[in-house]
């Protein structure tokens, strides 16, 4: 399974967080996101995607045209992003868990 998530942008001073979670029925990082209907304003909010069965890895998405898949970056764990997604990330996961 693939997580994306949508931090927007924040004011200054202000701390980041996660405003929208997707899953995807995949597990290939570079899958492509136009199969899916899913309207991402990049000028109004970061993008990541964490994989499931790697889930230390964090990677951002850049916007590179409208018509191309975004840009893949992997985040290094020390940002402050990483850990407000991981927390996010684990917390959601342990409620899917519960469930099944």
């Amino acid at each position: 399974m693939i997580w994306l998530f949508r931090v927007d942008e924040v004011f200054w001073g202000d701390k980041p967080e996660v405003k929208e979670h997707f899953v995807f029925d995949t597990d290939d990082t570079n899958f492509d996101l136009f199969k899916y209907n899913i309207d991402m304003y990049f000028a109004l909010a970061n993008y990541y995607l964490v994989n499931e069965s790697n889930d230390n890895e964090i990677y951002l998405l850049r916007f590179v045209g409208s018509h191309k898949n975004p840009v893949r970056q992997l985040i290094s764990q020390d940002n402050e992003i990483f850990n407000i997604i991981r927390d996010f990330y684990t917390e959601k996961h342990k409620t899917i868990e519960s469930y099944e």
